[in-house]
Parts: C-alpha cells; sequence; structure tokens
C-alpha cells in the first residue's frame, strides 16, 4: 500500500528552481529575437536569419524543458487514495455500517502540490459519507437496498481539469433540516429558501456559519479546494445518496484561464473557477437589500464589477448586455461583470514577488504573448469578500 503523500523538500525545490530558470530564459529568448529584428536593417541577412534561427532553437528547447518539469511534478492520485480503503474499513467496523468502496481512475495525474492540498479534505469527505450518509445495515434493509453501502471515488479529466467525485447510496441530506437551520443562523433568506433546489440547499452544509463544532471539516474541505484554485458542488437525492464534485486544474504552474477585457487591461479568470458565461441584458440587473443582483437559475447572485474591484475606469457602453463570468460555489457563487470576454489559453502562473506585496483580489500574473503582462484574478479571495455583502456600484 502507498503512503500518503508527504512533501519531500529537497526534490520540490529542485524542480521548482529549474522552472524559475526556464522562464528566465523565456525572457532571454524573447530578448534575443527583439534584437535579431533590430539588426535585421544594419547587418546582413544571413547573419540576422542565422540568430532567427537560434532563438526559436531556444524557444523548442524551453518548452521541452518546462513541459518535463511540470511532468516530473505530476503524480497519479493513487498516491493519496490507496489509504483510503482501511480508513473506510476502520470507519464502518467503528460505526457497525457495512460499506464498500470502490476507487476509479487512480491513473489520473495531478500537481504534486495540487495531491499534498486535497489529501485530507478527501479522506474527511469519506468520513463523512459513512458516519452521516450510508445508513445502518439494517435499516438499509428495512428500505429495500442492500445491507453494504457503496461509496464511490472517481477521477475523470474533463477538458484541461480533473474532476473528482465522492458518491455515496446512503439516505441524502435532508434538504429542509439544512434550509430551517440555515435561516436559524441567518445564513439565507425567506425569500431565498422558497425558491431553493435540492441541490442549492444542501450546498448550505458548505457555508463557514453552517457548522459550529462537529461537522465544520466540510468547511475546511471547501477551504483546501479553492487553495488550489478548484471548485466543489453537492448533488443529493433523498434515500438515493450525495454526490461531492470537486473540479481541479491539472496544476498551478499551467493555468487554463479565459482572458477578459476590462477597459484596456486584460484579466485572466481561472477557467476551474466558471461555472458558466452568460450575456445578461442590463434590464435583468435588479437590486436587493442594496446589491445588484442577477437572477440565474432561480437564484439571485451579487454582481461584482471587476473595475470597481481593480479601480480601474469603466466606460459606458451603448449595447444594452453585459458579460457575467459566474464563479463560485455554493452560497459563495457570484457574478463577475466584464467589459468583453476574449478567449481560453493556457498561461504560466507566477507569484507575485514579496518586493510588489499582497495585492487585494490578485492571485499572481502571467505574462502573454508579446510580453504583455496580464493579472490572474483570485476568485475565492473575491467571492469571499463579496457574496456576502453589498456591492454598491451602479450598473451603468
Amino acid at each position: 500500500m502507498a503512503e500518503t503523500i508527504r512533501p519531500v523538500h529537497e526534490n520540490k525545490i529542485d524542480l521548482d528552481e529549474i522552472m524559475k530558470l526556464a522562464e528566465d530564459l523565456v525572457v532571454g529568448q524573447n530578448r534575443l529575437h527583439q534584437l535579431s529584428q533590430k539588426l535585421k536593417m544594419r547587418m546582413a541577412e544571413e547573419t540576422t536569419e542565422e540568430l532567427g534561427q537560434i532563438a526559436e532553437h531556444l524557444t523548442y528547447v524551453i518548452h521541452g524543458l518546462q513541459e518535463s518539469v511540470l511532468k516530473a511534478k505530476r503524480l497519479p492520485i493513487a498516491t493519496i487514495l490507496d489509504d483510503l480503503p482501511l480508513l473506510a474499513e476502520e470507519c464502518s467496523r467503528d460505526l457497525g455500517k457495512e460499506v464498500s468502496l470502490r476507487i476509479e481512475g487512480e491513473n489520473t495525474q495531478l500537481d504534486r502540490d495540487i495531491l499534498e492540498a486535497i489529501a485530507e479534505p478527501l479522506r474527511e469527505l469519506v468520513r463523512n459519507a459513512i458516519k452521516h450518509g450510508i445508513e445502518r445495515p439494517e435499516t438499509r434493509q428495512g428500505q429495500g437496498k442492500r445491507r453494504e453501502g457503496t461509496l464511490r471515488i472517481t477521477a475523470d479529466r474533463e477538458d484541461n481539469q480533473v474532476v473528482i467525485r465522492v458518491k455515496d447510496d446512503g439516505v441524502g441530506i435532508d434538504t429542509k433540516s439544512v434550509i430551517r437551520l440555515a435561516l436559524s443562523r441567518s445564513l439565507t433568506t425567506s425569500e431565498e429558501a422558497a425558491s431553493m433546489t435540492d441541490r442549492e440547499a444542501a450546498e448550505l452544509v458548505l457555508h463557514p456559519g453552517y457548522h459550529r463544532g462537529e461537522g465544520g471539516g466540510l468547511k475546511a474541505v471547501r477551504t483546501r479546494v479553492e487553495s488550489v484554485q478548484g471548485l466543489i458542488d453537492i448533488d443529493t437525492a433523498p434515500g438515493q445518496g450525495t454526490s461531492f464534485r470537486i473540479q481541479l486544474p491539472q496544476t498551478l504552474e499551467l493555468l487554463f484561464g479565459v482572458l477578459v477585457l476590462l477597459g484596456r487591461h486584460i484579466y485572466i479568470i481561472p477557467r476551474s473557477a466558471i461555472s458558466e458565461i452568460v450575456e445578461a441584458d442590463y434590464s435583468d440587473i435588479r437590486s436587493q437589500d442594496g446589491r445588484q443582483m442577477y437572477p440565474l437559475q432561480h437564484r439571485n447572485l451579487p454582481i461584482v464589477w471587476l473595475h470597481a474591484q481593480y479601480r480601474i475606469p469603466r466606460v459606458v457602453k451603448a449595447t444594452e448586455k453585459v458579460p457575467l463570468v459566474i464563479v463560485g460555489s455554493a452560497e459563495r457563487r457570484v457574478a463577475l461583470a466584464v467589459d468583453e470576454v476574449l478567449w481560453s489559453q493556457d498561461v504560466r502562473m507566477r507569484l507575485l514577488g514579496s518586493y510588489i506585496g499582497k495585492s487585494e483580489g490578485v492571485a499572481g500574473m502571467a505574462i502573454l504573448s508579446g510580453g504583455k503582462p496580464a493579472m490572474i484574478v483570485d476568485v475565492a479571495a473575491i467571492t469571499a469578500l463579496h457574496a456576502g455583502r453589498s456591492d454598491r456600484t451602479d450598473a451603468r
């Protein structure tokens, strides 16, 4: 049985240093290419052509080096799944339950840093499913179910992301009880609760204020998932079970992002944090308790104008529509308003240096083609900041 993944600082530092050196080589290669373009007007064509070929060869070599480092940092998810059968067996025995754990997709690969971040959340979800989801054998038998409950963990690649599902065939989440508790703790309003689907109500269990004491592990699960630019959602059905869906990027260095325009500035929103993108009519934007809201799937989502977040002047256009990028999960979903959604692409994510300092709402930066920098939106920070408070920025 493989051991739970542990940091190996010597190897990890070496790989990170190699990646930084490769990025420095990219900067040098770009300068070499620019120099070759300048020299075309002053030197013989053969000389500048040879210089251009050297620059192109360096591009090829550096790209291969970066890919090799990223590949070396990826490990199969089995690295953190192999000890879960023993955990499930121990929990089942302690609680007097019969549970069969099935794992699929264990060869799916993820960046080592991401695996380290989600190892404990997966253990918590297994414990939670056995303790609160799967019924005792006699109860299941009385309901016409097999005495043995089934807990299934699957990992699959979807586009440029990895999706992990933890699904049980237990009792499901009692959404009416969840809503009652959420109302008593002012986590939602009666108006919102009346229109909630079972799925939306179930996701209230991820709210930081829902659990006090026991059960707080689910709050920690979401915190850890969001720390690596991931999303977590819940789907449940009474008497049929509950499924937790975790959506993750494959690596933290190579980010698959959606480029958006704010004025003349380009920002990048991690694709793994986006649930959908809509073109909203200004007439659909509502005001609720001083906040601007957009109705989506029977729920009003707070609108965050990224212009205001990053202090970028916004020019009002003649169009009656505004692009909204829906991000976050559960009650932390918000609609990010932008000027234009451009395209999606892979970018190399770089953390902001200590000499720049912490910038609220910025997770890092990337260098686009042509050497133009673009800031990466810190979705977790923005949703935590805006989902539960008023956003009084005018819509037009």
